[in-house]
């Protein structure tokens, strides 16, 4: 039927309705376009809005009742007409929640109600038409708002920012212009809307006084310009300030209104210049609150990783030796692949730390620190939460245990005797008083590097010596064997030589036994 081979010859599309209203035309003529009755006595319609009245004739413009609505103050709405949908709007101007619009005809007039020409409810709602970014058009956000929506000469709605354009069809919904804004890189700057405020704000994706935004019309649309304008923001720059504090006689400035400083995290929320009437504002309050979770965070991380390292460092001590596997040769390496070889050493230096007494030293030590006192506090780490298992505890020998509720409450209680008890270091020469003021981090490290120190200085050094004095032995039996074999080698060409001579003698006398 349809197509060009149909039997009508129409194309095959779809046809979006038109609307058979447009704001030049009289409430007579809209009347007669929809087939409804204004109902008004004198053949006008009368009705309010919020209680404030209005009255208009048969012959007025559509332009002229919204012109005549959206101009009352007392009013307090915005009323459109949306051409593309094909109907009419009617938005509070007052924002917040529990906003109410009342609408009334008065007199038989037929303006509001399903049958009415405006098809808007006749009742009191606190459901207003807000915008909404998902679903409205560009149009008809612009119609809410009761903007009179100027494009460019392609038909669409364009302008720039921070020297990027940017051009949409009217049809485009709010959600996708701010998509678009918001995820161009080279405009840096956000788009969003409040239903809260009821405005759109542009804001800068930078801090500072280097954070500018510039924002213009292009191609004759209205975005910008000030209260007749699509946005509300008046065309031009506007450029960031650092955040600026005095403390302690010191001017501290920033490119953000939030900052760390000392440890302590500012976060500026008031200008207190003179414009501002510092007086009235009030003096400053600082509140410094303790982040207990954070610092409970980092601690427990450190008790995972401190029971990570005694665990490995005690399975070493323990570890059984497999006397299968004794060290590999040069002539066995010759006959294995590289990878048989790796896994045969692996299994030959299982148990070579058997019970190692450095390293056993080393944990009874770390163990110890749990328990004595940090001098200056008056507490030891046992004291705020911490504990060990016992030694001999299998494998897990020597591990921290972690009571966090104790630990939040002396954290409470007495925060400066925790943190020296966990971090407090000492300026003493003497070794004892070194350790009698530190805390038990600096505790723990010093003997981790003096536990290094002992592998690299002694350990090390001595199995260094042992394999030196055994290449000495082994030289001086190498050159014993030598001598051994140098000597023997004599011995067996004098036996020779004696028998060589035995020979001869022998065979002499058998040669006179003969002969007799």
């Amino acid at each position: 039927m349809f197509g060009k081979d149909g039997a009508f010859g129409i194309k095959d599309t779809s046809i979006t309705p038109k609307s058979l209203i447009h704001e030049n035309m009289t409430l007579a003529e809209i009347a007669d376009a929809t087939g409804k009755k204004l109902g008004g006595a004198d053949g006008g319609v009368s009705f309010s809005i919020n209680g404030k009245e209005f009255r208009f004739g048969k012959d007025t413009t559509l332009k002229d009742v919204l012109d005549a609505v959206n101009d009352d103050p007392d009013a307090k709405v915005t009323m459109a007409y949306d051409q593309d949908k094909d109907r009419f709007m009617l938005r509070s101007d007052v924002t917040g929640s529990g906003t109410e619009i009342t609408t009334k005809n008065i007199g038989g007039s037929n303006f509001f109600g399903e049958d009415g020409i405006t098809g808007i409810i006749e009742d009191t709602t606190t459901k207003y038409q807000t915008i909404d970014r998902s679903t409205d058009t560009i149009a008809t956000a612009a119609a809410k708002m009761g903007i009179d929506l100027q494009l460019d000469k392609d038909g669409k709605f364009s302008f720039t920012v921070n020297g990027v354009d940017f051009s949409f069809k009217t049809t485009d919904s709010l959600q996708t212009m701010m998509n678009e804004v918001n995820s161009n890189e080279d405009a840096k700057a956000k788009l969003t809307y409040s239903q809260i405020t009821d405005s759109f704000v542009f804001t800068s994706s930078e801090t500072g006084r280097n954070a500018v935004v510039t924002v213009g019309n292009k191609d004759g649309a209205n975005a910008f310009g000030g209260a007749d304008s699509f946005f509300g923001v008046a065309e031009g720059e506007a450029r960031g300030s650092d955040a600026t504090i005095v403390i302690d006689g010191e001017t501290i400035s920033q490119s953000s209104n939030t900052f760390t400083l000392d440890g302590i995290q500012f976060t500026l929320k008031a200008d207190f210049d003179a414009e501002n009437n510092r007086d009235n504002l009030g003096p400053a309050t600082f509140t410094v609150e303790q982040d207990i979770d954070q610092v409970v965070e980092k601690v427990t991380q450190f008790v995972s990783e401190y029971n990570k390292l005694t665990q490995e460092l005690y399975a070493l001590t323990i570890e059984e030796m497999d006397y299968d596997y004794s060290p590999l040769t040069q002539d066995e390496k010759a006959d294995l692949s590289q990878e048989d070889i790796e896994k045969w050493e692996t299994e030959a230096k299982k148990g070579i730390l058997r019970n190692d007494n450095t390293i056993k030293n080393l944990l009874s030590k770390l163990r110890s620190n749990f328990f004595s006192v940090v001098e200056g506090s008056g507490l030891s780490a046992y004291d705020i939460g911490f504990n060990t298992s016992k030694y001999s505890q299998g494998q897990y020998g020597g591990q921290i245990t972690f009571d966090e509720d104790k630990f939040r409450e002396m954290l409470q209680k007495d925060p400066d005797a925790v943190a020296k008890v966990m971090a407090g270091t000492s300026d003493a020469v003497d070794d004892l008083t070194e350790y009698q003021e530190s805390g038990l981090v600096s505790r723990l490290f010093d003997q981790m590097s003096d536990f290094k120190s002992t592998i690299q200085g002694k350990n090390l050094k001595n199995t260094n010596q042992q394999i030196d004095d055994t290449n000495d032995s082994m030289n001086d039996l190498i050159a014993k064997m030598y001598e051994e074999q140098e000597r023997l080698y004599i011995q067996y060409a004098q036996m020779e030589t004696l028998l060589s001579q035995y020979q001869s003698q022998s065979t002499w006398l058998a040669q006179q036994l003969s002969a007799l």
